[in-house]
């Protein structure tokens, strides 16, 4: 009996369905809109997480950086062997292998790419403040670091008639060098 009784209402006044369904479609897309606001909001977990995934990227391009700059460094410098005198005739105090001399400069090229996008990747970090100052200063002494065992190297793996006076010095200093660059790098900001 309800059930004619209402159903006889809905025929009479039809206006009473389009206030109830309009007013429901309103709330509905009031609601929409406001969880699309709240889901384009960075949350506290997501942007931890996207300040650890640029960090991330961050600390990669750097040591992307410092090992791409060894076979640069190796390119540029050349060869430092004693002129005039045959392989045979020097004397080394650590021999380059054949493969190193072969493809210095593929190498080096392919490291001067390497090192030109890791520069534009920490350029646009940097840029976005993603990277502070401490980490521009951890991301100079990883590259004098690159370049350094690129030059050691070269020092090291020259020929010479008789003692190789640069080959000693590289052994004797530049190691605790290396490790004060490496040290630096990796010691944390004052304050943090």
């Amino acid at each position: 009996m309800m059930s004619n009784t209402h159903t006889n209402l809905a025929c009479r006044d039809p206006e009473i369905y389009k206030s109830v369904f309009r007013d429901f479609f309103t709330v509905r897309e009031i609601d929409e809109r406001a969880s699309s606001e709240r889901a384009q909001l960075p949350t506290a977990q997501a942007t931890s997480a996207r300040m650890h995934a640029m960090q991330r990227t961050a600390a990669l391009a750097t040591a992307l950086l410092g090992l791409a700059l060894i076979p640069v460094a190796w390119w540029l410098v050349g060869d430092q062997s004693s002129p005039g005198f045959t392989p045979e005739e020097l004397d080394y105090t650590i021999r380059a292998p054949e493969a190193f001399e072969r493809h210095a400069q593929a190498a080096g090229l392919a490291g001067t790419v390497v090192a030109a996008i890791c520069l534009a990747a920490l350029s646009w970090l940097f840029l976005r403040r993603e990277i502070d100052q401490p980490g521009l200063t951890r991301l100079a002494w990883v590259a004098a670091g690159g370049v350094f065992v690129g030059i050691a190297g070269r020092i090291l793996t020259a020929g010479s008639i008789g003692a190789n006076i640069g080959g000693g010095l590289v052994i004797m200093v530049g190691i605790s060098m290396l490790l004060v660059f490496i040290f630096t790098a990796r010691r944390p900001p004052p304050g943090r």
